[in-house]
């Protein structure tokens, strides 16, 4: 089974002033860090987005290279939901969750993937060598959806969410059930979500931030993700949603307390400096053994921190296949006909330590964990 994360927290996401992608850079030590973790925790990353301003803001972040071998490894995909919704006011009281699009496809988060991508790509041209691969892939890896659809997926369940929260009022019903009478908007007015101008009090922003929380699961659910990290600014409040929702990998909170017990420190940090580490990490990560960790990991995820360091020495007491029969005798074979050779006889101990058990043991989430401690420590040494 593949891992996936809908890396919500991972979008640039959209604001009609054009202001998203300079905001995502300052965002930088965050995104790192939650890179990181999903990397380590997911096969797949998923980032949905109405335009790929968030793929340009990861060039300039990580590097032209490492988002091309994020991309050629299948590890990073992006959603394209072409389109932006928002709260609308109609001519009277009322108004609703809906989507608006330019008709003639003009704007980057209203035409095909194609020019969408070439208008971010023209954004960041001086951080672009290898404008063309990079375009291509960035079509190849993405996924159209409109945003229309899912809106009206999700447009009743953000209103029954709404409808729970301290900012609903009675007075905010309205006669027919897809439409609401909320305050502080103009006759025919719209309104975003936006993360950077988002108002706790205010019950259009707490609508629309449900609305982006419901967006996020509905994708989530549809691309049979394991996780989901939310850019809602509302989404902790909601205790009464999570029960049903994957929301975040359960374990993600207490990766690093885990790893840190393990002798790894926390690697976001030490990646920020020099974008080849990044390539390394990512390299690491993309391991048969960091396959298995992440496996290991999530089928532990619900355990409490103690429970799962009981887990991982448990892990470490198990005993290797090459130790077992038949893996004994095989290794016994090898290193046999090693023996015969004149040169090889005198280094089959060598060979025996270094490179059968390599070659034969089976693949382990605690030989991850021992490469992710050395990777840690070359960085540490190189600084």
């Amino acid at each position: 089974m593949t891992l996936k994360v809908l890396a919500g927290d991972l979008t640039a996401t959209f604001n009609p002033d054009g202001s998203h992608l300079n905001r995502y850079l300052r965002r930088k030590i965050l995104l790192i860090k939650s890179l990181s973790d999903q990397l380590l925790l997911h096969d797949k990353i998923l980032i949905p987005t109405p335009d790929f301003l968030t793929a340009a803001g990861l060039i300039i972040i990580l590097g032209e290279r490492n988002v091309i071998t994020l991309l050629e490894t299948d590890r990073l995909n992006f959603i394209r939901h072409k389109g932006v919704y928002g709260y609308i006011r109609g001519t009277g009281p009322d108004g609703s969750l809906l989507t608006f699009n330019d008709p003639k496809g003009q704007r980057p988060q209203d035409s095909p993937i194609e020019e969408s991508v070439e208008a971010a790509i023209k954004v960041i041209n001086e951080h672009c060598s290898e404008r063309k691969k990079i375009s291509t892939l960035l079509v190849e890896r993405s996924e159209g959806l409109e945003t229309s659809t899912i809106v009206d997926a999700i447009r009743l369940d953000a209103y029954a969410d709404f409808k729970q929260t301290m900012a609903w009022k009675e007075s905010y019903r309205f006669d027919k059930e897809d439409l609401l009478a909320l305050p502080g908007m103009k006759k025919m007015g719209v309104r975003v979500f936006s993360p950077g101008h988002f108002k706790t009090d205010d019950p259009v922003d707490t609508l629309l931030a449900l609305g982006h929380m419901n967006i996020e699961l509905y994708l989530s659910e549809k691309f049979k993700c394991t996780s989901t990290s939310t850019a809602s600014p509302i989404a902790d409040c909601v205790s009464l949603k999570l029960p049903r929702l994957a929301q975040d990998h359960p374990g993600r909170p207490q990766l690093w307390s885990f790893l840190e017990v393990a002798g790894v420190p926390n690697i976001s940090q030490l990646l920020l400096s020099d974008n080849d580490r990044i390539t390394n990490f990512i390299e690491l990560t993309d391991s048969p053994d960091a396959k298995q960790f992440r496996k290991w990991f999530h089928s532990n995820a619900n355990l409490s921190e103690k429970e799962i360091l009981q887990r991982y020495i448990d892990l470490l007491h198990q005993v290797p296949w090459t130790q077992r029969a038949p893996g004994k005798t095989l290794r016994l074979a090898i290193t046999t006909a090693a023996g015969f050779l004149p040169v090889l006889g005198a280094v089959a101990s060598v060979i025996d330590t270094f490179v059968v058990d390599k070659l034969l043991s089976e693949k382990s989430p605690k030989f991850f964990i021992e490469n992710l401690r050395n990777f840690s420590g070359q960085i540490k040494l190189s600084e």
